[in-house]
């Protein structure tokens, strides 16, 4: 159902939630039900606290306040990835660089996990985790790095590392999504200028990739 509308914008955002809202409200496990919105928060890239208050909860107060040291669902879960899973994301996050984050706190985490090496298989548990805690710029940055680094994924037991490479390919998706806009500003001005052949071709190449994101970020491929 996600998949049927574009996530990319806040219209398609904001219709995708009202259309999934009632499958969650029909969650009979109370216990389950938090879950799923948190995930479908990651999925849509939206705040939690918004989610639950449209499937007609609100979220602990405790996730509502860690949410906000982040901002973006997308930005927080891909750092918990790259903190918890190394091994298992590292091609991807290699793709990943500090413009791909919004939010400036997301983006000091990130900075001390490229200052650390960026994540690989050769370095995990609080090994990695203590690499990454030395490369931070201040106290602040550390607190929010132990802090991601324990938290649970939202999601089942065995489907962490899928979970993980979706929400990486998610947030490449959205950052793909800003360089096409840029591309398509650049396109008009080339327009008026002179041959645009070769924005255009990498406009296309650009869509194919945010393309294969989206289908790897929901599980197509």
């Amino acid at each position: 159902m996600l998949a049927s509308h574009d996530l990319n914008t806040s219209e398609g955002r904001i219709a995708a939630l009202q259309e999934a809202t009632p499958i969650i409200r029909k969650i009979r496990d109370s216990a389950l039900r938090p879950e799923y919105s948190r995930r479908l928060a990651g999925w849509l890239g939206m705040d939690t606290a918004t989610v639950a208050k449209a499937i007609g909860g609100s979220a602990p107060a405790g996730k509502v306040t860690k949410q906000s040291t982040i901002g973006s669902s997308v930005e927080r879960e891909s750092l918990k990835a790259a903190l918890q899973l190394p091994g298992a994301v590292s091609d991807w996050y290699a793709s990943v660089d500090e413009s791909t984050f919004i939010h400036p706190k997301a983006a000091s985490v990130h900075i001390a996990i490229e200052k650390a090496g960026g994540p690989t298989k050769e370095l995990d548990g609080m090994a990695w985790i203590d690499a990454v805690l030395k490369n931070a710029e201040n106290d602040e940055v550390r607190s929010t790095i132990r802090e991601l680094a324990v938290e649970p994924m939202p999601t089942e037991t065995g489907t962490e590392t899928r979970y993980a490479v979706g929400m990486i390919a998610r947030l490449l998706e959205i950052d793909s999504s800003k360089k096409i806009e840029e591309l398509k500003g650049q396109l008009t001005r080339s327009e008026e200028s002179g041959d645009p052949t070769q924005l255009l071709n990498q406009l296309v190449d650009m869509e194919t990739y945010r393309r294969s994101l989206r289908e790897i970020s929901f599980g197509e491929a």
